[in-house]
């Protein structure tokens, strides 16, 4: 499997691996002129969560994809980074450090508008940005209220990027956007990609086996809006 070129995603796995969770396995690139500075890694055990051998029961992969993304929540984030270098280690980002990130990506026009949800299709991605910031002070005193515990969070949490393999949890992948951040961040992105392939009855089976029957409506609304500026 091919990954990023700037090799920032070969560190964020070699993190995740050393603090617990199953990644696949880094490889030399294959002969025949790959070029040296890209990652390449082994192809994990299993399946992608989206393969159709995993629609045989969807019940059970639903189950096993909220116990895959409980297990990366819970996982212990490992020691900050010394080097200087800015893409080393797993970065903390805050919901501040999050809708900063995506302005100056829809500023840069790294942003267009392809995943915005039908009811914002006809808005430019630079009103969604607004809408976000608008939101930064309701969340700042729901949160003053009742605390959010960081967690480690992949980012692009969609079925495609996890493998399971009989039943657990095999390897994450594409975890190039992985942060220390509110795990909204990643239920926003999987339920998300679940009501858009499976229809909004998936939701609930994968949110009872992570452990969130009756999520917080505006925290998933934040992150479920930052999910469509990508």
């Amino acid at each position: 499997m091919l990954v990023d070129a700037t090799g920032r995603e070969r560190r964020l796995v070699d993190a995740l691996a050393g603090a617990g969770l199953p990644m696949a396995s880094a490889c030399p690139p294959p002969p025949g002129g790959a070029r040296p500075q890209l990652s390449w890694f082994e192809r994990p055990a299993g399946l992608p969560a989206d393969a159709p051998q995993h629609q045989v029961d969807p019940g059970a992969t639903l189950a096993a994809l909220g116990r895959a993304v409980r297990l990366l929540h819970e996982t212990p984030p490992p020691p900050a980074d010394p080097t200087p270098a800015a893409t080393a280690g797993v970065p903390a980002l805050d919901a501040g450090a999050l809708v900063a990130r995506a302005a100056a990506e829809v500023a840069g026009g790294a942003v267009t508008g392809a995943h915005l949800a039908d009811a914002r299709a006809h808005l430019h991605p630079a009103r969604v940005v607004e809408q976000l910031q608008a939101l930064l002070p309701v969340l700042d005193a729901r949160h003053a209220r009742r605390p959010v515990r960081p967690g480690l969070t992949h980012g692009g949490a969609r079925r495609a990027a996890i493998w399971l393999d009989g039943g657990r949890l095999s390897a994450l992948v594409d975890v190039a956007d992985a942060a220390v951040a509110d795990p909204y961040r990643d239920l926003a992105a999987m339920t998300r990609d679940l009501a858009g392939a499976l229809g909004p009855e998936a939701l609930a089976p994968f949110l009872d086996a992570y452990g969130e029957p009756s999520p917080d409506v505006v925290r998933l609304e934040f992150h479920a809006l930052l999910d469509e500026l990508r």
